[in-house]
């Protein structure tokens, strides 16, 4: 549910990333060539006495041109790190504090020779229901 609720803030600031098309979580398929993906890693228990969460989020980014997804790792980036005081409001309503752990970085290329970029968030909001 908050992955699928990223998503959705996601294509919602950005037209280009539909979830399932170009923007994917959990997975990303061979093609097409230039895609968002979300993956849930991990996160913290709560300090004794607060209720919210701390969730842990990789944001993998791939395409052929290098520039290309640099440049699309960065606004990703922006859109979830570089909100106002951090706090994003989702599509169902939730608030999230979003702060990256480090700034977008190039990773390997795959087997078909596309190039990743990724780079890693804290949240923290509330439980799952």
């Amino acid at each position: 549910m908050l992955l699928e609720e990223l998503a959705s803030y996601l294509s919602q600031q950005h037209t280009a990333l539909k979830p399932g098309q170009t923007l994917y979580i959990g997975h990303y398929p061979d093609q097409p060539d230039t895609i968002v993906a979300l993956y849930d890693d991990g996160g913290e228990a709560s300090p004794p006495g607060l209720e919210d969460i701390r969730r842990a989020v990789q944001v993998v980014v791939r395409g052929k041109d290098y520039a290309a997804v640099r440049d699309l790792a960065w606004h990703v980036f922006r859109l979830l790190d570089r909100s106002p005081k951090n706090l994003l409001i989702l599509p169902d309503g939730r608030r999230v504090v979003c702060k990256a752990r480090h700034a977008p970085a190039p990773l390997t290329r795959d087997q078909s020779g596309r190039f990743l970029y990724t780079f890693n968030l804290s949240l923290w909001t509330s439980p799952e229901p």
